[in-house]
């Protein structure tokens, strides 16, 4: 879905200028084979989809005007998977690199809340937002796996398309 309004990777500078946000959404995946027939980005693609449809409901419920930034691509991956082709890997001290140059960047700015939606289930965020909280003590961030709120039956019509790493959910 294409809103230029709570979608940072269509908008415009012009778009955004002089708006009032409440609230940024992180996408977070990475990049891995997702079965045979699945894109590399599934879990940024997922991720961004599920941060763009909350930001529009939270817009039309409750009036809460948030950005939802393009989808950082790199995620952590378990052994196994790691010598598949174009499956990249980033440490952990990567990803909070990573994550803290954003929440500076947007500290900076004047922005002081970040929900990330995580699309990958090798990725965890706890201890680097835990990190984060000591320097940008009034910056809140939270993380949300959207995987994990429902069963994968539940958002796939198809158990048999279904990533291979979610079957058993």
């Amino acid at each position: 879905m294409i809103n230029k309004e709570v979608d940072l990777s269509v908008s415009c500078y012009g778009k955004v200028k002089g708006r009032m946000y409440d609230l940024v959404i992180l996408p977070w995946g990475a990049t891995e084979p997702h079965n045979l027939h699945l894109p590399y980005l599934t879990d940024c693609i997922l991720s961004h989809d599920v941060a763009v449809e909350a930001a529009l409901l939270a817009q039309q419920m409750y009036d809460i005007h948030c950005m939802v930034m393009p989808a950082v691509t790199m995620g952590s991956q378990n052994p196994g998977q790691r010598e598949l082709p174009f499956c990249i890997h980033t440490r952990y001290e990567t990803q909070k690199a990573i994550l803290t140059d954003i929440v500076a960047s947007l500290y900076a700015q004047g922005f002081r809340k970040l929900v990330i939606v995580n699309g990958h289930g090798g990725n965890t965020f706890k201890s680097m937002i835990r990190d984060l909280s000591v320097d940008y003590p009034d910056f809140l961030i939270a993380s949300s796996e959207w995987f994990a709120v429902l069963k994968a039956g539940d958002f796939f019509e198809d158990p048999a398309i279904m990533p291979m790493n979610w079957k058993h959910l």
